[in-house]
């Protein structure tokens, strides 16, 4: 129902209307001495301020949709493996971070990625910081989701993750920094009734290296300066910042076009009215940063609904599977809940969401979620009659 509302939103903002009720719509007077020296655009147009780059988000939400179907036709097991798949893709893209780490060039076809930056399989280092925050916390799933939970199977989960968090701080990522600490505190708090049996079965000798061994890698770490999410943050100068210079254009632009918004997709294009001399530099500010706040700016009063009802339910279905006692399935639905809570910090300085893996890990977590807080029959893996048909 969220997506379709969602989708529906996108549909509103494409309906042409007539030139005098736009121009009386909040933030639209503005553009009237424009269109006044364009008698062609003086007809009826669409809702929103750039039309092809809102028929454009229409178009990209057909990957999450996609997605998020073929998921809600699929027993919680199989949601299960393929939280387990992209644990697999976390790696592979913190192989390729180690490798730029290291200082060789790995050109991807497929993306605008920076040279020099530890981004992975993703353009942007922020990006790569959560999916590597998700895969520390997906390995705890993984350790827990384990038949026996053997002392070699904690081991190969404690040094993967440990090494996730090394490529993390290597992003750069100042947005990382928290989403590592919240992987690593909800990690733990995911696997800890697994890890206390695997301990107790264990030689002393061995215990002890598996506490020390994860701190030393972070100390050799931070000793030879390699954790530049850290640095980044130790040296930033807040007047500075983009995000934070901009942020009372962005305010503005919210208040001027609020309660029906500016149009998904237009942020850049309006921005660029808005723009003072002082912020104009030889880098655009494609996204606000503060995808809270791009959304209402876009999207407005409907949009800020739906925020706020998707909130309210992420809320009562985290709180529904982190009450004891914990199962596979359930383990499942807690690991998803600490990944849409980690998407929404980061989300708060970056725009995740806006790339298309990181909106179809959220459409899987909110998939595992609901399912792992679900009564009842759904909540083992079955399917309604007619699902099952399809």
């Amino acid at each position: 129902m969220m997506a379709c509302a969602f989708v529906l939103i996108l549909f509103i903002q494409l309906l042409p209307i007539p030139g005098s009720w736009w121009f009386a719509l909040p933030g639209h007077r503005q553009y009237a001495a424009i269109v006044e020296t364009l008698p062609e655009l003086n007809g009826w147009r669409p809702l929103s301020m750039v039309p092809d780059a809102t028929l454009n988000s229409l178009f990209a939400t057909i990957v999450p949709l996609s997605a998020l179907l073929l998921l809600s036709m699929v027993s919680i097991k199989r949601v299960t493996l393929v939280l387990h798949m992209l644990l697999g893709l976390a790696i592979v893209s913190a192989l390729i971070g180690s490798l730029q780490f290291s200082g060789g060039l790995v050109p991807n076809p497929f993306i605008n990625d920076t040279p020099g930056e530890v981004g992975g399989l993703l353009a942007n280092r922020n990006h790569h910081a959560l999916l590597l925050a998700a895969g520390i916390v997906l390995t705890a799933h993984w350790y827990m989701n384990g038949a026996s939970k053997t002392i070699s199977r904690l081991i190969i989960a404690a040094l993967l993750a440990s090494w996730l968090l090394l490529i993390l701080l290597a992003t750069g990522s100042r947005a990382g920094l928290s989403l590592g600490l919240i992987a690593i505190v909800g990690a733990l708090t995911l696997a800890w009734r697994g890890i206390g049996p695997a301990f107790s079965a264990s030689p002393r000798w061995m215990r002890i290296g598996i506490a020390i061994i994860p701190i030393a890698l972070l100390a050799a770490s931070f000793l030879q300066d390699r954790a530049r999410s850290l640095n980044r943050a130790i040296e930033l100068d807040a007047g500075s910042d983009m995000r934070v210079r901009a942020l009372p254009t962005v305010l503005q632009m919210v208040r001027d076009f609020f309660p029906l918004g500016g149009g998904f997709g237009s942020f850049d294009t309006v921005f660029r009215s808005y723009e003072p001399a002082d912020l104009l530099s030889i880098r655009y500010f494609n996204h606000a940063h503060n995808d809270l706040l791009e959304l209402v700016f876009e999207g407005g009063l409907p949009a800020l609904i739906l925020l706020i009802v998707g909130i309210g339910w992420y809320a009562h279905r985290s709180f529904r599977v982190w009450q004891p006692p914990p199962s596979q399935i359930v383990l499942a639905g807690r690991a998803a809940s600490l990944i849409v809570l980690m998407t929404g910090v980061a989300s708060i300085v970056d725009y995740p969401l806006r790339t298309p893996s990181m909106a179809v890990l959220l459409c899987v977590c909110g998939v595992a979620l609901s399912r792992a807080s679900a009564r009842g029959t759904h909540a083992v893996g079955t399917l309604p009659d007619g699902m099952s048909a399809l």
